[in-house]
């Protein structure tokens, strides 16, 4: 049975106000960007020619990067990095159009920084409006969402609360279906009704409800189906809530192979794109600090070379990406010494084996430096978990829960841990557990901007630390 649905209307024209809003921006930002350039409004047509392709280009990848999904499925930093990646997109296949047709030569370079800067600025300050707005609305209730959830248990009350204490999210809460018979006829002033299979679309119809929520073991198969069965004739939308509270599992994202819907339990975040944004990101940064340290580098070896007996580099093997063991390289920071066999002692503060050079390295972290080639190999990333002694990872993968976890992505050379304070000796098992939690972090929000913001943390007061001897 077919029904009016406003909230799908208004959804559909919002968003097509959002596109036709973001192409406006880009010709706007180009206009903006030409007077701020050239201080006069006269345009000239070679640069029109631009704003043109650019509105091709922006039709499409502005779509393609799903800016125009709804709204209220996105959190807002997500949705905005999202935007940032799709316009740095638009511009680097102009950019690539010009260099290929040789017409870049034609155009101001800063007129196209002008031009990023001001779409950019004018995508972010919109959306933010928009979200306030929408929040706003969605608290007094306009274009809210109705629901009917079904399976009155502890995950589905808990689910409740949290819909009616964040009621800017725009899903409100209109009835709960109990599996079995209870004696509460409310709950946080939601009608409660013991569940009938046969009553469920007399109620989706009288409650103008949009979707229904089905909050059911997984046990219960048949149930959830016989549910979805008898709504398929409906307009409204049927979603199920798995059950993953009572998982240790860390992180449920949601992958498709051959048709089939894969519930990620273990998974890496490096698949497809994000692995090659990754490692142009890598390579790109490697390349420049080793050419901005190269001095410094040269420097150092000297200082070692002459001033200890033994190789500039230290050399170890440590574990990297999926478990794959690595050379490691550093400077050499100790006097040369035979460890036990199996046994890797870290250093302490006062360590005697440390060198008077060394204690200055490890002080300020450019021991590290010569990792930057293990980044160009490959082997490494700029910012991941540091990679511990092979010995250490046998002794720390029975003790910490999703210890191994880390091996999801390539080690780095410096991290999330680092940059709070976590680094140097890990002397008692709590230290080690909340260095592994950050990472644990890292891997699973990982984005380009954290990398960025976790390098420029380094370099703003990553450098010196007490815990680095």
């Amino acid at each position: 049975m077919f029904r009016h649905d406003l909230n799908r209307d208004y959804q559909s024209l919002f968003r097509f106000f959002l596109f036709c809003f973001d192409i406006a921006l880009v010709v706007f930002g180009g206009v903006l960007a030409h007077y701020v350039r050239f201080q006069h409004a006269a345009i000239d047509y070679r640069y029109w020619q631009v704003l043109g392709l650019a509105l091709v280009v922006s039709l499409v990848i502005f779509r393609w990067c799903g800016l125009y999904k709804p709204l209220r499925e996105k959190r807002l930093l997500s949705y905005l990095l999202q935007g940032t990646f799709a316009i740095f997109l638009v511009f680097s296949v102009l950019s690539v159009f010009g260099v290929l047709s040789k017409s870049s030569v034609h155009y101001s370079r800063l007129w196209v920084g002008y031009w990023l800067f001001f779409l950019w600025a004018g995508f972010v300050c919109s959306r933010l409006f928009v979200y306030a707005l929408l929040s706003y609305l969605r608290y007094k209730g306009v274009n809210a969402k109705r629901i009917i959830v079904i399976g009155v248990n502890a995950r589905a009350q808990a689910l409740v609360k949290t819909l009616c204490h964040t009621a800017w999210s725009g899903v409100k809460p209109v009835l709960f279906f109990a599996e079995s018979e209870i004696h509460e006829k409310f709950f946080l002033n939601i009608p409660v009704e013991t569940f009938e299979l046969s009553r469920l679309r007399e109620f989706v119809h009288s409650l103008l409800v949009d979707e229904v929520w089905i909050v059911l073991p997984l046990r219960e198969e048949m149930l959830i189906k016989s549910i979805a069965e008898n709504l398929m004739h409906e307009v409204v939308a049927v979603r199920y809530v798995p059950d993953f509270m009572g998982l240790s599992f860390r992180r449920h994202t949601m992958t498709e192979i051959s048709g089939y819907p894969l519930i990620n339990l273990y998974a890496t975040p490096m698949e497809g794109g994000r692995r090659w944004l990754k490692a142009i990101e890598d390579r790109s940064l490697a390349l420049l600090f080793l050419l901005i340290a190269s001095p410094l580098i040269l420097f150092i070896s000297l200082l070692i070379k002459i001033t200890s007996p033994g190789p500039v580099f230290f050399k170890q093997q440590r574990h990297g990406w999926n478990g794959k063991k690595f050379m490691v390289y550093k400077f050499r920071s100790m006097v040369v010494h035979q460890e036990q066999v199996g046994v890797v002692s870290q250093a302490i503060k006062n360590d005697s084996r440390i060198t008077k050079i060394g204690r200055i390295l490890r002080r300020t972290s450019f021991d590290e430096l010569p990792q930057l080639l293990n980044v160009l190999q490959g082997d490494m990333s700029i910012v991941g978990p540091r990679p511990h002694a092979v010995e250490h990872n046998e002794y720390y993968k029975d003790l910490i829960e999703s210890y191994m976890q880390r091996f999801k992505v390539k080690p780095g050379i410096t991290g999330w841990a680092q940059v709070n304070g976590y680094r140097g000796e890990t002397d008692t098992l709590e230290k080690m557990q909340r260095r592994v939690e950050y990472d644990l972090f890292y891997i699973e929000n990982w984005t380009l901007l954290f990398d960025i913001r976790i390098v420029f943390l380094t370099l703003w007061r990553g450098f010196f630390h007490r815990n680095a001897y």
